[in-house]
């Protein structure tokens, strides 16, 4: 009875991490984010009005009523699998040698076979699950650090633990035959808790009937080209519908000021490095290997020098003619060059009044308001 009590106790304190995340952040943290978000305003010179054309204000945003769902989901997932993971021993001896739905499938086995089965099931499912609540943990407490921790990221906690869970069961069954099962199994598991997306991926190229081969698409675009997006960092832009390249290239830089905790420099740099991707796509690793990093360092180039670029990439004339052309007359491009001098204190850019055209290739000069 002590030791059940013991177990009781550790599943209810590692569950309680998310109503304590969420209670610290209103605590402590809120005060922080409404701090940042009253300076990104005063600095773009936008009163709250303004403001709410971009985002919701912080007291909507971060209003406690709306967490009290998406904490309690969180919390629900976690008592689930904290409980299945330290009760496992007590439910795969529960008809022993059975068939179950989620540990055997539609697996029909003698009856040592499929409690092997059912073993190895319940292994897979508790360590995919740990992996996925110590991502979800992570992600929470860079959150909290950061004063952006929102309803959704309890949403996401709790639907990313039990997607990595079923992910890693299925993945498990895919590798039934796979003569290194034994050794490998553990770590796929936690693995999966912890990318769920890749492993998903692997289930679907291993299954044809979800294989595209063949078929015509077209470039994905994704994230990972960008520099500096890592995993924590393509979840938190999903959340505000950026998954690709190309949703990256078209965002509102001022938008994503004001409902993500990215600096200013980094979220620039971020859709300068988009709007080049969109045109060179794959081709962006030889540009960076030529010193060309984003559509600033891009138009910056003398049009003179797109016969050197030609030379040291190995692009077509045309290609690099057509891609200065279409990032020269793109208007996105010196406001961007504006909010980096606006946000970031260029003190020179400001008295000087005028940002030079060789700053981002824009053949007229344009006046900082």
């Amino acid at each position: 009875m002590t030791l059940i009590a013991l177990k009781l106790a550790m599943v209810c304190v590692l569950s309680s991490f998310m109503a304590l995340s969420a209670v610290s952040f209103f605590r402590f943290r809120l005060k922080k984010k409404e701090r940042d978000f009253d300076r990104i305003m005063q600095i773009v010179g936008l009163d709250e009005g303004s403001a709410a054309v971009f985002s919701p204000t912080i007291e909507n945003e971060y209003s406690a009523a709306d967490y009290l769902l998406p904490v309690t989901f969180a919390t629900v997932v976690c008592l689930a699998g904290f409980g299945f993971a330290v009760f496992a021993r007590e439910l795969v001896t529960q008809h022993a040698g059975e068939q179950n739905l989620l540990l055997t499938g539609i697996y029909s086995r003698e009856p040592d076979a499929l409690q092997v089965m059912r073993w190895q099931s319940a292994f897979v499912l508790a360590l995919a699950f740990l992996g996925g609540f110590i991502w979800s943990a992570q992600s929470i407490i860079r959150r909290l650090i950061t004063a952006d921790l929102n309803p959704g990221t309890f949403y996401g906690a709790g639907v990313r633990m039990i997607f990595a869970s079923l992910v890693a069961l299925v993945l498990s069954w895919l590798l039934q035959d796979n003569p290194w099962k034994e050794r490998t199994l553990p770590a796929v598991a936690f693995l999966t808790g912890m990318l769920p997306e890749q492993a998903l991926l692997y289930v679907r190229d291993k299954s044809r009937i979800f294989t595209n081969r063949g078929a015509a698409r077209c470039h994905e675009l994704p994230l990972t080209m960008i520099e500096g997006i890592d995993t924590f960092h393509k979840v938190r832009l999903g959340e505000v519908a950026i998954d690709n390249g190309q949703n990256l290239a078209e965002a509102n830089a001022i938008e994503l000021l004001l409902r993500t905790p990215f600096p200013a420099n980094q979220i620039i740099d971020w859709i300068a490095q988009a709007k080049l991707y969109v045109f060179v796509k794959d081709d962006l690793a030889k540009l960076r290997a030529a010193g060309i990093r984003n559509a600033f360092d891009f138009v910056a180039q003398d049009p003179e020098r797109l016969e050197e670029l030609v030379r040291d990439t190995g692009l077509s004339r045309v290609q690099l003619g057509i891609v200065y052309d279409r990032l020269s007359s793109d208007p996105a491009l010196p406001a961007l060059w504006r909010f980096r001098a606006l946000l970031t204190g260029f003190a020179a850019d400001r008295r000087a009044g005028v940002i030079p055209d060789t700053a981002f290739g824009v053949r007229h000069g344009t006046r900082v308001s």
